[in-house]
Order: structure tokens, then sequence, then C-alpha cells
């Protein structure tokens, strides 16, 4: 579970902005919330979803990209030594922080364990990484990365209760990462286990590239969670009776190596299908028919596609972020997507959502708490600012949040020119 993320000079965030997942006080909509506790009779309460708004350009994807990142520099498949991290994209509008590094920090639950993991970076190297956690309520240091300010290895030194012994690491590296690969760990590797498992979904994100995932909810282990997707398409009102797989062996063409042209290579192509009822002219059912999923409309893909990682998460427990959470999505559909997570029966292992939206009809005082809502805005130097409700003074859990968002009243609007302005001849 999140409970902190915090992220500075990555894109158009300048400065140290931070997302907490760390509930208030107030009593509130007590569904939305859920306790754990920790060692040290320590306890935190804990938000199981939390919503970002802010104008376009406001920055609250790249919040999203900076878990996203840190989520890379961790699982994905490494840099070669000696090449740039393409994950460093400081913020570009100022003097003095193009060159300056990137820092993302993120406080979480595992195995209710709080831990602290920060990585610092430049365009070639990683100059700081330093993994601690609370075993007892006390902090102690797992590793701390040691840079070298010449050559292509640094050295990560592991702290006497955790294996007392140093590391070489390629200076592009992340060293959480090695901990995944080379050099398992009995801690560490189920760190780097819980950085794969959060789950981050852009916007732009295309179907096809989640087949597999679909494939695997037909297979028999998975038919528990493929029957409650097609419940879930279903009940949407998609006309969708049921939904299946197509599984062809089809001759691919591929590039021959050391050979002119190509050649047809036997491939197995797998095709998501759509199941329809099928009347006749006097209303009555004469049969079904079945269609490639990629005929159905952008909001039914659109469904199929959150809904099927929402219902993954929500079986698995762990962490979703979704960017554009409302793209093509009703706004009934897209608020009962995110009480999912509130509601204790769908949500029994404490899953947690963030998701970033236009949608101001979420923006429900039934359905969020002050906490719960985030607000992105870029100051007048092109900054990114990130700030909750629960900031500003007066604001009550029964206010209604979308009157209060429209009339500017919490910022994150648009500034929008009028007609006039646009269109002059000036």
């Amino acid at each position: 579970m999140i409970l902190e993320f915090s992220v500075e000079n990555f894109r158009s965030i300048k400065n140290r902005q931070t997302l907490s997942m760390v509930a208030e006080s107030s009593k509130a909509k007590g569904d939305n919330v859920f306790s754990m506790a920790l060692p040290g009779n320590d306890t935190v309460r804990l938000l199981k979803s939390a919503v970002i708004y802010g104008a376009n350009a406001s920055g609250k994807s790249n919040l999203i990209r900076a878990l996203g990142a840190m989520k890379e520099l961790v699982v994905l498949r490494r840099a070669s030594a000696g090449s740039s991290i393409r994950q460093y994209d400081p913020f570009a509008f100022s003097p003095e922080t193009p060159d300056k590094p990137t820092v993302f920090e993120l406080v979480f639950v595992l195995n209710n364990v709080k831990f602290k993991y920060r990585i610092v970076f430049e365009k070639m190297q990683i100059v700081e990484e330093v993994m601690e956690h609370f075993p007892k309520g006390q902090t102690k240091q797992i590793f701390k990365r040691i840079a070298q300010s010449d050559g292509a290895l640094h050295k990560v030194k592991l702290a006497k209760d955790y294996g007392n012994k140093e590391l070489n690491v390629f200076s592009n590296h992340s060293a959480l990462s090695t901990f995944g690969r080379e050099h398992p760990h009995e801690l560490l590797t189920q760190v780097f286990i819980y950085f794969r498992n959060i789950t981050i979904s852009y916007f732009d994100r295309k179907l096809s590239t989640s087949s597999g995932y679909y494939e695997r909810l037909t297979q028999a282990e998975e038919q528990p969670a493929f029957t409650k997707l097609q419940k879930l398409i279903r009940a949407a009102d998609t006309q969708i009776e049921s939904l299946g797989i197509l599984k062809e062996e089809v001759q691919m063409p591929v590039t021959a190596p050391d050979e002119a042209g190509k050649t047809l290579v036997p491939m197995r192509k797998v095709s998501f299908l759509s199941v329809h009822n099928v009347f006749d002219a006097s209303s009555q059912k004469t049969g079904i028919a079945a269609i490639d999923f990629e005929e159905e409309s952008e909001g039914t893909k659109a469904l199929l596609w959150r809904g099927s990682l929402i219902l993954e998460k929500l079986e698995k427990g762990g962490v979703l972020v979704v960017d554009e959470m409302d793209n093509s999505l009703h706004p009934k559909l897209a608020k009962f997507l995110v009480m999912l997570f509130t509601n204790p029966q769908s949500n029994p292992g404490k899953a947690q959502l963030i998701f970033a939206t236009h949608e101001v009809t979420l923006l429900d005082r039934d359905l969020f708490r002050t906490d719960q809502i985030w607000f992105a805005e870029k100051n007048k130097l092109g900054e990114t600012e990130l700030y909750s409700a629960q900031d500003f003074e007066g604001v009550r859990e029964d206010v209604p949040f979308d009157k209060w968002y429209m009339a500017g009243k919490f910022g994150g609007l648009p500034n929008l020119k009028d007609i006039e302005t646009i269109f002059s001849h000036g």
C-alpha cells in the first residue's frame, strides 16, 4: 500500500510535490478508509482511492508518469552500461534545473511494515539510492548506494542485519533492480516484486497490448475472474451477452536473418470476441453472433480494458494507477468503477486506486472525502503544484465539491481566452 509519493525536477514538476494516501482524522465515509497495524504499536489509516483534477497540461499526468518512471527504473530491462537513463526528464523552464538530478521517493507498506525508497539520478548515473524500513517502529537502513564520480560501477552497501556486504552495480542501474535479478535477497526481492505489481495504466494504451492478460483470464484457474469480467460488461448495458477468445494458427510474414525478403512463420493469433444476441423482426431471439472486439465502440473497449485491470487488482490487492480514468466512459460507469474500491465486499484486499480525470461529476460528496481529492495546477512560472481539498479552510465533507471546483474555488481550471481574443486581427 502507498502512503506517500514525492517527486522533484521531473517534466513540469520543479519543486518537491507529494501525493499522500494517509487519511486525515475525519470519520466521514468510513468505507473509504482502512487501518493497518504497524510494528511498534503503531497504526496508519490509509485511503482506498484518490483522484487528481487539473486543466490540460497542468501536470496531473506527469505525477502518474513520475511513478511509472520510478517503477521502470526498478523493474524494466536496464540500459546498457554507459548509456543515458531514459527516465531522466528534468524541468526545462528554469536555467538551474536541466542539469540537476531528479528525485523520486516512495513510502509504502509491505507485509505490514513501512518502507521508504529514495532514488536520485542524473542523465548518465544514479547519484543516490537508499532503502529503509521500520520493522519495530524505528528507522533501519537496508542498503545505501555509494556513488563514484568516475567509472561505470557503484558500490551498494548492505547493512549488517541484511547481508553486511558490498555489491557492484552499474552507475545507470538501480540497485533495487539487482535484487530482482542477479542477487536474490529474502527481503529486497519482495520489495522488487512489490514494485513490479504496481499497475500503471496510461490513457493511450491500446487494447491489443493487453491481449495476453485477457487470454490468461480464460484459463481454468482464472475462470472466476473471467466470469466477473463478463458480469461487469453485462451490467454496463453494453448489449454484450458474453466474451470469448479465438485462438488460431496463422502464417505470419517475418524477415528472415541474412536473407532477402520475408518468410512465412506459423504463429498463434489470439482474438478477443464479444457475443451478442440476434433478434428477428418481432424482437424474438433467434441465436447469437460473435464479432471481433475491436469492432466494439471505444467506450466498450475502454470498459473492458479498465474493468479487467480493476478486477485483477481487487482480486489480488495492491495499487492501480490510471491516467484519464474517464476517457471514453460514461460518467455513471466511471463512478461505478471507483465505487468498487470503496465497497468492502468488492475490495476485501483493500486495493488502492489513484487516478487522474477531467470528469467533474465524479467530484461527488457522497463518493469522496476531502483528503481524497487532489488538484494539479501550474503557477505563473510553469511549475506544477499539487494540493488537496483538505488544504482549504472551511471545506467541510458535505460541501458540493463539483460546484466549488467549477466556480474556481479550488483552482485547477483552465484559464481560457475569449473568442474575440483568439480571432482578432491584432
